[in-house]
């Protein structure tokens, strides 16, 4: 059964047509085009009034209906179980101590980011689902987070903007983790979930919907570049610049972590070795570098180490590299920015899960 919403879109999009048609045709007046752009209006406008009066927003579902539209839901548990192991050992390309890191995989970040962005798009709205755990979430086939049977009230406040968060990361803590030890969770997840029970969490909203933790992997080269190009270059000679980077981690010892990788230490050794004394600036330079150069040492002999066989490697095993060494980097410079209200600017929204 069509619904009156989309009974009116349909005829927006008949009318759109037909004006169309005629236009290009030559084979209607200019009265009769502005009487059929008044009539598109009117149904336009009469398509998003009850569109709005509409109790039922996308991200929420009669959980009654498995199947709405094309879309398949399951429960959350559900989902969960079918996508275990949430993280996995990465053993870094390069390594030569044998270190090895817990990371979450691809598709347990998108389900995280996909329960924070509906939240987001919710508070965006003035809107605040009640309190809810994960028997309230359906999930559909391509990870996307719905809220079941959830109520939504209207006028968004900054305590129910904290209980969201603190629901939503039960749900990750108890639902997400479940069975993980707390202590292997990777650094920048607990940074997040630390941020989203903070008492600075109401200002960090956009942080939280955009966290680095969750970017993809594919993403994090661009999502690096365009922090890092507008602090060290938009915002040279700002006072901005120099708070942002006297905060930012690893300060003199982000060589110290880097030694003991073949594909570090080679673009560390690449042009220099790099000067220290400049600390994060030539921390955030040495990483700027080593992004634009990541591909360079695939399969070719070391210049540092010529002894080593030449390594194969993707570009996403080389993100994973940066990742498990400095995995503070990106949500600090993120965090930072943010403070200093440069962060938004940027657009980073596009480069998360959506």
């Amino acid at each position: 059964m069509v619904s009156m919403g989309m009974a009116a879109q349909l005829m927006v999009f008949v009318l759109e047509r037909i004006m169309s048609e005629c236009t290009s045709k030559q084979k209607i007046n200019t009265d009769l085009h502005g009487f059929l752009f008044c009539v598109k209006g009117l149904i336009d406008a009469l398509y998003h009034l009850i569109l709005n009066a509409s109790q039922e927003e996308p991200q929420v579902v009669n959980y009654k209906k498995r199947v709405s539209g094309a879309e398949t839901f399951i429960p959350l548990v559900q989902y969960v179980s079918r996508l275990k192991p949430v993280m996995h050992i990465v053993n870094p390309v390069g390594e030569m101590r044998g270190r090895t890191y817990q990371v979450v995989t691809e598709e347990g970040k998108r389900l995280m980011a996909s329960l924070i962005r509906t939240l987001h798009d919710f508070h965006r709205a003035g809107k605040c689902p009640e309190q809810f755990c994960a028997s309230d979430i359906a999930v559909t086939s391509t990870g996307r987070v719905k809220h079941t049977n959830t109520s939504l009230l209207r006028g968004k406040t900054d305590e129910l903007v904290l209980r969201n968060y603190e629901d939503a990361r039960d749900i990750f803590e108890k639902t997400v983790f479940d069975g993980y030890d707390p202590t292997l969770i990777p650094e920048d997840i607990k940074h997040l979930l630390q941020l989203m029970t903070s008492p600075g969490a109401i200002s960090a909203e956009y942080v939280i919907s955009t966290h680095a933790s969750l970017v993809p992997l594919s993403n994090r080269y661009q999502f690096y570049l365009d922090m890092c190009d507008h602090i060290t270059s938009v915002l040279d000679g700002n006072p901005e610049q120099n708070d942002i980077l006297s905060s930012l981690p690893y300060g003199d010892k982000w060589v110290e972590k880097l030694e003991g990788n073949l594909l570090l230490e080679e673009s560390f050794h690449r042009s220099g070795p790099y000067d220290t004394e400049g600390s994060a600036m030539a921390f955030l330079k040495f990483y700027r570098d080593t992004l634009m150069c990541r591909m360079e040492n695939f399969m070719k002999p070391f210049k540092s180490f010529p002894g080593m066989k030449p390594l194969e490697y993707t570009k996403g095993d080389f993100e994973s590299v940066l990742l498990v060494t400095y995995p503070m980097c990106l949500p600090r410079m993120q965090e930072e920015l943010e403070k200093h209200k440069q962060l938004r600017d940027l657009n980073l929204q596009n480069l998360t899960f959506i």
